[in-house]
């Protein structure tokens, strides 16, 4: 185990989970405490600079043989004795449970086993096979009225995107002094409020503008008209209308609100050069040659997995790259000094991605 005296800590390939206290590297981020780097190219630091490296969730995104390169770089800044810590979706376990809930399902085929063995299907296959961001699973995700627990026990904290993570850690810490209302009693209201309840952040009722809905009972929530709700509370948007909710709210001097916006209103216009070449494709060769471009395209943004590790693979291919001492831990542990106060395998002592396996290895 290395001492702690002011390390080195590289986090590589981090997405929306760093430290500041780590060095934090991922491709196209606008957070100032990330630095941009394509580590597809390689890593650019000198050689023997970090004492950790850390990476979550990115080698499976690598074919083996580009895995091993990022590995080998990996290797190459690390100090001797450095650690890495590498966590990837665990295969094994995976298999596992498919093969378990496939038993249950055949033996019972209740709604809770078809949903569970429907969901250990796309886990399995979804994210190697998937041509839109998202696939299946992120369908599945979108709907918290069926097998939220399951879905919840598998893949943790993935099941809420980034802005939905904020706002649990917003009010986590407001709770006990305000009241806390959801401002849209849809479809899109009621997962905030399982997401939040989930942390044990409870709200104390919905509001809407419809008429209809004012005055009735919601997931047990009576839901309010916005003239009934104190100026005190702290309020969620959580509908498609949010810019007209919030001018409401400033109409009616209320201050304490958040805004959740739905993956859809977030997505950007895609870059001009890329739209003049689909042009170019559906006039000239049409829809097929289109379908197979975009698809092409999106396969090569990230996002797909190239490859599933198990154990005794992900152990091999440490020890193919130089490492020793290759070991198995679980999210809570780990050798590297003080991990867990950097908050990147839990979240307020819960695991973030509970689907994974977590192995650490040292440099020789």
């Amino acid at each position: 185990m290395i001492d702690d005296h002011s390390l080195k800590l590289l986090n590589v390939g981090c997405g929306t989970t760093f430290h500041k206290a780590w060095v934090n590297i991922d491709i196209n981020s606008i957070h100032e405490e990330i630095i941009n780097v394509d580590i597809r190219k390689g890593l650019p630091f000198e050689e023997s600079s970090f004492d950790v490296v850390y990476s979550s969730h990115v080698l499976e995104h690598f074919s083996i043989q580009d895995g091993l390169s990022l590995l080998n770089e990996i290797y190459r800044v690390l100090r001797p004795n450095g650690i890495v810590r590498i966590v990837v979706p665990d295969l094994e376990n995976i298999t596992r449970n498919y093969l378990s809930s496939l038993d249950r399902v055949k033996e019972y085929e209740s709604k809770e086993n078809v949903f569970n063995y429907e969901w250990m299907h796309m886990e399995m296959y979804d994210q190697t096979t998937r041509s839109i961001s998202g696939g299946n699973m992120g369908n599945k995700m979108l709907d918290l009225t069926n097998g939220f627990d399951f879905m919840f026990e598998r893949i943790g904290y993935e099941m809420f995107n980034a802005q939905e993570r904020e706002l649990i850690n917003k009010l986590s810490s407001i709770q006990m002094k305000k009241s806390i209302y959801i401002f849209g009693a849809g479809t899109f209201g009621q997962r905030i409020e399982k997401i939040l309840s989930k942390h044990s952040v409870y709200i104390n009722g919905y509001i809407d503008n419809s008429t209809s809905l004012i005055g009735q009972l919601v997931d047990n929530f009576l839901v309010n008209s916005l003239h009934n709700i104190s100026k005190s509370a702290h309020i969620i948007i959580a509908s498609t209308w949010w810019r007209e909710i919030e001018a409401q709210l400033k109409e009616h001097d209320f201050t304490n609100y958040s805004i959740v916006k739905t993956e859809v209103e977030k997505l950007s216009v895609p870059d001009g050069k890329l739209e003049e070449v689909r042009e170019y494709i559906q006039t000239q060769l049409g829809m097929d040659y289109l379908r197979a471009f975009d698809e092409g395209v999106f396969r090569n943004q990230g996002e797909i997995h190239r490859q599933m590790y198990d154990q005794y693979l992900l152990k091999r291919t440490l020890l193919k790259t130089g490492f020793v001492n290759v070991t198995k831990m679980n999210a809570l542990e780990s050798t590297i000094p003080n991990f867990g106060e950097y908050q990147l395998d839990e979240i307020n002592g819960k695991v973030r991605k509970p689907d994974s396996l977590f192995m650490e290895a040292t440099k020789k």
